[in-house]
């Protein structure tokens, strides 16, 4: 039975949101830069969290769904960094096409995360000191049936 994993999925959603938004986007913490570094406000950090559910195929088909948890955040200098940069993230994993498709397609190997949502309460910006931080929490449904 084909049960979709986490990793592959935290790399495409990465990937899509460094390609499309032009921020460096780290797992777990700031995005290092190579030797040590790390960038500056304005980043992205994509955390998975724990939560979600695998479900079998009805009639054992040998696939299974699952649903993962990720917590993301847009990290800047000034509010409306964070949170127009947040904003934009939202828009890259939920946002529609005028035939109710998402605008971004997350595939990846005989993978598809076919239904998004929002886990709780819409973004919240907070400060810390001097970094402001937009967050959010997102639910992403996989499946191996492509």
């Amino acid at each position: 039975m084909t049960t979709p994993n986490r990793y592959p999925l935290t790399q495409k959603i990465k990937e899509v949101l460094a390609t499309i938004t032009g921020l460096p986007v780290g797992v777990s913490g700031a995005p290092e830069l190579g030797s040590g570094s790390f960038a500056a406000p304005p980043y992205i950090v994509i955390h998975p969290s724990l939560g979600g559910a695998l479900e079998n195929e009805p009639f054992c088909g040998g696939t299974r769904d699952a649903n993962f948890h990720y917590q993301i955040d847009v990290l800047g200098e000034a509010e409306n960094d964070a949170e127009f940069n947040g904003d934009r993230v939202r828009d890259i994993i939920l946002g529609r096409d005028e035939f109710n498709r998402y605008k971004y397609d997350i595939q990846y190997p005989d993978h598809r995360a076919l239904l998004r949502d929002i886990v709780g309460p819409a973004g919240r910006l907070v400060r810390e000191g001097q970094v402001y931080r937009h967050h959010e929490d997102y639910s992403f449904r996989v499946t191996s049936r492509v």
